[in-house]
């Protein structure tokens, strides 16, 4: 190789060495390992690694996803056999610890607390602060509880597949120490879905789906108050008609009001919950009206929700006025408009095979894509409104929509996602959802276009980096990026392995993340257990790709939040 003058280039493929007449054989290596190149082209050694803690079961199948609410808050959740744990700043969350009074040289070493709380066989808990030598053996390590002897604040210790821990070698306790439960919550996942989960998150609320379960949404309240709930799609406050009374003569006319609650806040409204028929005469006026009687809302929704009132007009109803709290509406003959009508629900994933596979958010609509009874198909809920998926007749630009992406072949959809457009990947090709001519998806205005027909892996979610995003593409070896482009007026990229072949051919990769600073690098996971790095700044033509290794080691998962100084990267890791 001749003179570098830098590292932009990383590590090229053995069939580039003779390519001199290639730009990029000048700024590159033939090994770069354990390096990585820096945003401004030079090399640094990667930084070593520090253990947090041993996932809960490493028999099973774990995955790391994180959790960013904002730049200095963020979370790690381990999810594992039906459950979840979370680190934070590096640390595994438990519950209030509890402190150690003594500790036996014992096979099995028995451990005595104070403290109120109590423990179950098959807790995991942590040990730290153990003054005197066993401390060496315990301290800062995860352990099972056994045989917990609750009278007299005592259990056994375990390691962590459950064979007894011998403490007869490790020395006397002297004094000190905690013990604390660590921190989980139950999910319905299985370790062999994990790899299917799919997930977008809006403040503290992360929407986590999969084809075999039914959609869900993880809400943090606290580092160890977490909950997991079903989305209810269903919305539907009880406003009821108590009774509807003629007040002038009593005619022969037929009239039917329906009732709606709306919420002044949000802009939301339930659905018609009730409906009522009254004779009237034909001829309405202030003698001779009708009154609608309901019922008023609770105290607690006081100043927050209206009743929009509807007559049936020629089978359809039309909104004819708001009722307050009063529980009262007087028709007096108010003309019934059929172009503003009460919504009408749609029932989505309710039942097994009609769960979503994919989820985004897109101006202010919660996008979910493919199940298994519609795999080509979009649902946007209402803007702003993320369970609301109604719909009205006539259709109205604040809408649900939904559509099927018809192509040229079959196109299960894999991915959904927000790059200036939504971008729709499929396993045959990639789209955008165009809008009208603001940009803005309305049901009337969808404007599905393909660009290009790679197809895409279905478990990997695109990296979104700048105006760029990244994606593997189907076969699940090849990487390429993509973005909009002028010249074209739409959107196409390149695939940015090509020059590096050697390290993803014949492999597959199984997970990757992006650590944004200090230095625009992805991390890849590739499923012999080597991990990639790729530094990529496409503004500055920067892609320079890397290899990692650990001594005896390999990774499984890859996963990156924002730290104090940059963001940090955490892996599980096999063996040594």
């Amino acid at each position: 190789f001749p003179v570098t003058i830098s590292f932009s280039g990383g590590e090229i493929s053995p069939s580039l060495y003779a390519r001199t007449d290639v730009n990029k054989y000048y700024t590159s290596l033939k090994t770069m390992r354990n390096f990585y190149t820096m945003r401004h082209g030079g090399a640094e050694n990667r930084p070593g690694t520090q253990f947090i803690c041993e996932v809960k079961d490493s028999t099973k199948e774990t995955r790391l996803v994180p959790f960013v609410f904002s730049r200095t808050v963020s979370y790690v959740l381990e999810f594992g056999d039906l459950c979840m744990r979370v680190i934070k700043n590096g640390v595994l969350q438990t519950l209030a610890s509890q402190n150690i009074t003594a500790i036996t040289n014992a096979n099995p070493c028995v451990v005595t607390y104070a403290g109120s709380d109590t423990y179950t066989n098959g807790d995991q808990v942590q040990i730290a602060g153990i003054v005197g030598p066993i401390g060496n053996f315990l301290n800062s390590r995860t352990f099972r509880v056994a045989n917990v002897n609750t009278t007299a604040n005592t259990f056994e210790l375990q390691y962590l597949d459950g064979t007894n821990v011998n403490s007869t070698g490790f020395g006397a306790y002297t004094s000190g120490g905690t013990v604390a439960e660590i921190y989980q919550l139950t999910t319905p996942y299985a370790h062999t879905d994990l790899v299917g989960l799919k997930f977008a998150q809006s403040g503290d609320v992360l929407t986590i789906v999969h084809p075999s379960y039914e959609p869900r949404e993880l809400n943090r309240t606290g580092d160890t108050n977490w909950t997991l709930s079903l989305l209810n799609f269903n919305f539907n406050l009880g406003p009821n008609i108590s009774s509807i009374t003629q007040n002038g003569t009593t005619g022969s006319t037929v009239y039917n009001y329906a009732l709606t609650a709306f919420d002044v806040g949000t802009g939301e409204e339930t659905l018609i919950t009730g409906g009522s028929v009254v004779n009237g005469n034909a001829t309405l006026s202030v003698t001779n009206n009708i009154s609608i009687v309901y019922s008023a809302f609770s105290a607690a929704y006081d100043g927050q929700y209206v009743y929009n009132v509807y007559r049936m007009v020629n089978g359809v109803y039309g909104f004819i006025g708001v009722g307050g709290d009063s529980g009262s509406f007087i028709d007096t003959g108010l003309p019934a408009d059929t172009t503003d009508t009460p919504p009408t629900l749609q029932e989505l994933f309710q039942a097994a095979n009609d769960y979503p596979s994919y989820v985004t958010f897109y101006q202010q609509r919660r996008v979910f894509g493919n199940s298994n009874n519609d795999p080509e198909k979009i649902w946007m809920s209402r803007p702003g409104l993320f369970n609301n998926f109604s719909k009205s007749q006539p259709v109205q630009e604040d809408d649900t929509v939904q559509f099927v992406l018809a192509g040229k072949l079959f196109s299960r959809i894999h991915h959904v996602f927000d790059l200036g457009r939504l971008i729709v990947l499929t396993e045959s090709g990639e789209w955008a959802i165009n809008g009208d001519d603001s940009g803005a998806v309305t049901p009337t205005r969808i404007n599905a276009k393909q660009y290009s027909y790679n197809g895409s892996d279905p478990n990997l979610s695109p990296i979104v980096i700048g105006n760029s995003a990244l994606y593997v593409q189907s076969r699940g070896s090849i990487i390429r990026d993509l973005n909009f482009q002028a010249d074209q007026d739409g959107y196409g990229g390149t695939d940015i392995t090509i020059f590096s072949a050697h390290l993803v051919d014949g492999f597959k990769i199984i997970d990757w993340a992006y650590q944004q600073a200090p230095h625009s690098v992805v991390w890849i996971v590739r499923n012999d257990g080597t991990l990639l790095g790729c530094t990529y700044l496409k503004d500055q033509q920067m892609l320079a790709w890397h290899r990692h290794d650990t001594h005896g080691g390999s990774f499984l998962n890859v996963c990156t939040i924002p730290g104090s100084q940059e963001d940090d990267v955490y892996g599980i890791v096999t063996g040594k």
